[in-house]
């Protein structure tokens, strides 16, 4: 039996944990893993123990990512739906179309809550890649429901579909990156909202970017490629 003796699970893909510093979460951590199914599973870490089983109407095409800050869960379908979880009642609170792409093939949000040039006050971030190469940005709330209706910022900066999304430690840089064309990564600043034109250069080169990821105090950022190699890159301004 997969997890939680659920039956028919033969594929489990995108791995995600709750924030370290979760004020809901920080002592027994959750993970959600996606299956072939459909299905996002939320799991307790320690017991291992299935907590939650959510499917959107279209299925799942992107993994699911946490609220930074509240015990919430979104997901995302084909049809470039949103959906809001409650993991608490695991009822969809709110579905929210992103008419910016075709469908949302990543998910990411912030680990802590950031600044905005659109909101001067603390907020977390939730950022959404797809197809054709476009990054969708929204602001999270931490106290109501819902997404707003337009993101707060579009980025087109890439030409085929997003594959990975991270934010750095600092909730200062967005990376972005397509696994489907070489050279396809470009870093956000926030909160700008302006890709930095000095990197990564003309010289610099990708092939087929399938990971990425900061240092826990954001100093270094790995980039794996589909050809086996793992790039390490020193944040000299976090260093």
């Amino acid at each position: 039996p997969g997890l939680g003796g659920r039956s028919g699970d033969s594929k489990y893909w995108g791995l995600r944990f709750t924030p370290p510093d979760h004020p809901q979460f920080a002592t027994s951590p959750l993970f959600a893993t996606v299956t072939n199914n459909g299905y996002v599973c939320v799991v307790d870490w320690k017991t291992k123990q299935l907590v939650r089983a959510v499917k959107g109407n279209a299925g799942v095409y992107a993994r699911g990512v946490f609220h930074p800050s509240r015990p919430i869960l979104y997901t995302a379908d084909k049809e470039a739906y949103i959906y809001e979880w409650d993991l608490g009642s695991g009822r969809c609170i709110s579905r929210t179309q992103d008419v910016g792409v075709l469908s949302v093939s990543c998910l990411e949000a912030t680990r802590t809550a950031t600044t905005t040039t659109t909101s001067p006050s603390s907020t977390a971030l939730l950022a959404a890649g797809g197809t054709p190469g476009i990054v969708d940005i929204f602001p999270l709330s931490s106290v109501s429901t819902g997404l707003p209706n337009g993101p707060i910022k579009s980025v087109t900066n890439l030409t085929t579909e997003i594959s990975t999304l991270r934010f750095h430690p600092s909730c200062e840089i967005l990376a972005m990156a397509s696994k489907t064309k070489n050279n396809q990564l470009k870093l956000l600043h926030l909160p700008s909202y302006t890709v930095f034109q000095n990197w990564p250069t003309e010289r610099t080169v990708f092939k087929g970017v399938t990971a990425l990821d900061f240092s826990h105090t954001g100093g270094y950022m790995a980039v794996g490629t589909d050809r086996g190699r793992v790039l390490l890159w020193q944040l000299q301004h976090y260093a």
